[in-house]
Protein backbone atom coordinates (compact mmCIF):
# COMPACT_ATOMS: atom_id res chain seq x y z
CA UNK A 1 0.00 0.00 0.00
CA UNK A 2 1.63 3.58 -0.91
CA UNK A 3 0.33 6.68 0.39
CA UNK A 4 0.07 9.52 -2.34
CA UNK A 5 -0.87 12.45 -0.67
CA UNK A 6 -3.70 11.77 1.97
CA UNK A 7 -5.01 8.97 -0.41
CA UNK A 8 -3.96 5.50 0.41
CA UNK A 9 -3.33 3.74 -3.65
CA UNK A 10 -3.64 -0.27 -3.57
CA UNK A 11 -0.45 -1.94 -5.76
CA UNK A 12 -3.14 -4.62 -6.25
CA UNK A 13 -6.84 -3.65 -7.37
CA UNK A 14 -8.21 -7.30 -7.78
CA UNK A 15 -10.10 -8.33 -5.13
CA UNK A 16 -9.22 -11.42 -3.17
CA UNK A 17 -11.90 -14.26 -3.58
CA UNK A 18 -14.01 -14.69 -0.41
CA UNK A 19 -16.36 -18.08 -0.96
CA UNK A 20 -19.77 -17.00 0.29
CA UNK A 21 -21.83 -18.07 3.65
CA UNK A 22 -24.99 -19.59 1.43
CA UNK A 23 -25.84 -20.44 -1.98
CA UNK A 24 -27.50 -22.43 -4.03
CA UNK A 25 -27.81 -23.44 -7.85
CA UNK A 26 -28.18 -25.59 -10.95
CA UNK A 27 -25.63 -28.61 -12.06
CA UNK A 28 -25.43 -30.01 -15.51
CA UNK A 29 -22.92 -32.77 -16.36
CA UNK A 30 -21.73 -34.97 -18.61
CA UNK A 31 -20.24 -38.30 -18.27
CA UNK A 32 -18.62 -41.67 -19.55
CA UNK A 33 -21.84 -43.01 -18.50
CA UNK A 34 -24.91 -40.44 -19.75
CA UNK A 35 -25.57 -37.07 -18.35
CA UNK A 36 -27.07 -35.46 -15.38
CA UNK A 37 -28.92 -32.50 -14.24
CA UNK A 38 -29.54 -31.38 -10.69
CA UNK A 39 -29.07 -28.76 -8.02
CA UNK A 40 -26.63 -28.20 -5.01
CA UNK A 41 -26.99 -25.95 -1.67
CA UNK A 42 -23.82 -24.57 0.33
CA UNK A 43 -23.22 -23.59 3.77
CA UNK A 44 -19.90 -22.09 4.88
CA UNK A 45 -18.19 -23.76 7.93
CA UNK A 46 -14.53 -22.34 7.80
CA UNK A 47 -12.85 -19.73 6.05
CA UNK A 48 -11.72 -22.12 3.68
CA UNK A 49 -14.40 -25.24 3.59
CA UNK A 50 -18.30 -25.35 2.83
CA UNK A 51 -20.95 -28.18 3.38
CA UNK A 52 -22.13 -28.92 0.23
CA UNK A 53 -25.44 -30.86 -0.82
CA UNK A 54 -26.39 -32.32 -4.44
CA UNK A 55 -29.41 -34.10 -5.55
CA UNK A 56 -29.50 -34.61 -9.58
CA UNK A 57 -31.38 -36.91 -12.17
CA UNK A 58 -28.16 -38.96 -14.00
CA UNK A 59 -29.40 -40.43 -17.24
CA UNK A 60 -27.28 -43.66 -17.93
CA UNK A 61 -26.06 -44.42 -21.23
CA UNK A 62 -25.48 -47.88 -23.11
CA UNK A 63 -21.80 -48.23 -23.98
CA UNK A 64 -23.38 -49.19 -27.20
CA UNK A 65 -25.86 -46.54 -27.59
CA UNK A 66 -26.49 -44.84 -30.86
CA UNK A 67 -29.59 -43.44 -32.77
CA UNK A 68 -30.89 -45.01 -35.99
CA UNK A 69 -32.98 -43.82 -38.45
CA UNK A 70 -35.59 -46.16 -40.11
CA UNK A 71 -36.25 -44.78 -43.45
CA UNK A 72 -39.11 -47.03 -44.15
CA UNK A 73 -41.06 -45.42 -40.93
CA UNK A 74 -39.54 -42.07 -40.61
CA UNK A 75 -38.86 -42.91 -37.22
CA UNK A 76 -35.40 -42.06 -35.26
CA UNK A 77 -35.08 -44.67 -32.29
CA UNK A 78 -32.23 -45.67 -29.96
CA UNK A 79 -30.22 -48.96 -30.38
CA UNK A 80 -28.61 -50.26 -27.13
CA UNK A 81 -30.41 -48.25 -25.11
CA UNK A 82 -31.05 -48.16 -21.22
CA UNK A 83 -33.70 -46.94 -19.69
CA UNK A 84 -31.73 -46.68 -16.17
CA UNK A 85 -32.34 -43.37 -13.53
CA UNK A 86 -29.70 -43.20 -10.99
CA UNK A 87 -31.00 -40.46 -8.11
CA UNK A 88 -27.97 -39.44 -6.48
CA UNK A 89 -27.99 -37.80 -2.98
CA UNK A 90 -24.80 -36.57 -1.87
CA UNK A 91 -23.65 -34.48 0.96
CA UNK A 92 -20.20 -33.71 1.03
CA UNK A 93 -17.25 -31.05 1.45
CA UNK A 94 -16.14 -28.24 -1.08
CA UNK A 95 -12.33 -26.90 -0.04
CA UNK A 96 -10.97 -23.98 -1.52
CA UNK A 97 -6.92 -24.26 -0.88
CA UNK A 98 -5.90 -21.05 -1.92
CA UNK A 99 -8.70 -18.45 -0.40
CA UNK A 100 -6.73 -14.88 0.90
CA UNK A 101 -3.90 -15.97 -1.93
CA UNK A 102 -5.21 -15.48 -5.30
CA UNK A 103 -6.35 -11.70 -6.17
CA UNK A 104 -8.68 -12.10 -8.57
CA UNK A 105 -12.34 -13.91 -9.34
CA UNK A 106 -11.35 -17.59 -9.19
CA UNK A 107 -10.79 -19.97 -6.68
CA UNK A 108 -9.65 -23.36 -6.91
CA UNK A 109 -11.39 -26.06 -5.44
CA UNK A 110 -11.74 -29.55 -4.46
CA UNK A 111 -15.06 -31.67 -3.41
CA UNK A 112 -15.89 -34.73 -2.40
CA UNK A 113 -19.04 -36.70 -1.07
CA UNK A 114 -20.82 -39.32 -0.32
CA UNK A 115 -24.87 -40.22 -0.01
CA UNK A 116 -27.67 -42.94 -0.82
CA UNK A 117 -28.31 -43.30 -4.67
CA UNK A 118 -32.31 -43.96 -5.75
CA UNK A 119 -31.99 -46.41 -8.95
CA UNK A 120 -35.02 -46.15 -11.01
CA UNK A 121 -35.04 -49.24 -13.31
CA UNK A 122 -37.49 -49.51 -16.09
CA UNK A 123 -38.30 -52.20 -18.89
CA UNK A 124 -35.78 -51.82 -21.81
CA UNK A 125 -39.26 -51.94 -24.24
CA UNK A 126 -42.42 -50.67 -24.07
CA UNK A 127 -43.55 -46.80 -24.28
CA UNK A 128 -42.73 -43.97 -21.91
CA UNK A 129 -45.78 -45.16 -19.94
CA UNK A 130 -45.61 -48.43 -19.91
CA UNK A 131 -41.72 -48.87 -18.92
CA UNK A 132 -42.91 -46.19 -15.67
CA UNK A 133 -45.74 -48.51 -15.27
CA UNK A 134 -43.43 -51.28 -14.49
CA UNK A 135 -40.55 -49.26 -12.68
CA UNK A 136 -38.00 -51.28 -10.37
CA UNK A 137 -36.69 -49.26 -7.66
CA UNK A 138 -34.10 -50.01 -5.07
CA UNK A 139 -31.48 -47.77 -3.10
CA UNK A 140 -27.61 -48.29 -3.19
CA UNK A 141 -24.71 -46.00 -1.47
CA UNK A 142 -21.74 -44.01 -3.64
CA UNK A 143 -19.40 -40.99 -3.40
CA UNK A 144 -17.81 -38.38 -6.22
CA UNK A 145 -14.73 -37.00 -5.98
CA UNK A 146 -13.67 -33.58 -8.47
CA UNK A 147 -11.43 -31.25 -8.70
CA UNK A 148 -11.90 -27.74 -10.53
CA UNK A 149 -12.29 -23.83 -10.30
CA UNK A 150 -15.00 -21.57 -9.15
CA UNK A 151 -15.35 -18.52 -10.67
CA UNK A 152 -17.33 -14.56 -9.69
CA UNK A 153 -19.44 -13.95 -12.78
CA UNK A 154 -20.65 -10.95 -10.60
CA UNK A 155 -21.19 -9.60 -6.90
CA UNK A 156 -23.58 -12.59 -6.55
CA UNK A 157 -23.35 -15.43 -8.94
CA UNK A 158 -20.75 -17.54 -9.37
CA UNK A 159 -19.63 -20.86 -12.15
CA UNK A 160 -17.75 -23.48 -11.70
CA UNK A 161 -16.23 -26.15 -13.82
CA UNK A 162 -15.36 -29.32 -12.26
CA UNK A 163 -13.86 -32.80 -13.56
CA UNK A 164 -14.04 -35.74 -11.37
CA UNK A 165 -15.17 -39.32 -11.02
CA UNK A 166 -18.94 -40.44 -9.53
CA UNK A 167 -18.62 -43.99 -7.76
CA UNK A 168 -22.19 -45.91 -8.82
CA UNK A 169 -21.87 -48.64 -7.22
CA UNK A 170 -25.77 -50.72 -7.59
CA UNK A 171 -24.92 -53.43 -4.64
CA UNK A 172 -26.25 -55.91 -7.26
CA UNK A 173 -26.66 -56.47 -10.45
CA UNK A 174 -28.59 -54.19 -12.82
CA UNK A 175 -29.14 -53.91 -16.60
CA UNK A 176 -26.56 -56.25 -17.14
CA UNK A 177 -23.98 -54.46 -14.76
CA UNK A 178 -22.99 -54.04 -10.79
CA UNK A 179 -21.89 -50.30 -11.11
CA UNK A 180 -21.44 -47.30 -13.08
CA UNK A 181 -18.58 -45.41 -11.97
CA UNK A 182 -16.85 -43.40 -14.69
CA UNK A 183 -15.30 -39.70 -15.03
CA UNK A 184 -17.37 -36.73 -15.58
CA UNK A 185 -17.38 -33.01 -16.66
CA UNK A 186 -19.61 -30.86 -14.71
CA UNK A 187 -20.86 -26.86 -14.52
CA UNK A 188 -21.99 -25.16 -11.43
CA UNK A 189 -24.22 -21.93 -11.75
CA UNK A 190 -25.03 -20.59 -8.24
CA UNK A 191 -26.34 -17.84 -6.66
CA UNK A 192 -24.39 -15.82 -3.29
CA UNK A 193 -27.15 -15.71 -0.91
CA UNK A 194 -24.77 -14.18 1.77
Amino acid sequence: MLNAGLYPISLTSAPLFGISEKSYGLTLGTADRGFSIGGFYELQVSRKFQANFQISLFDVAGESEFPVYDYYTGITYKVGAKNLLLVPLFIGVKYHPFVDQIANNFSPLIMAGLGPIIILDTPEVGNFFERWNNVSTSVSFGGFLYGGVEIYLSSNSTAAVTMGYNIFEMGKTVDGETNYNGLIFKFMFGKRLK
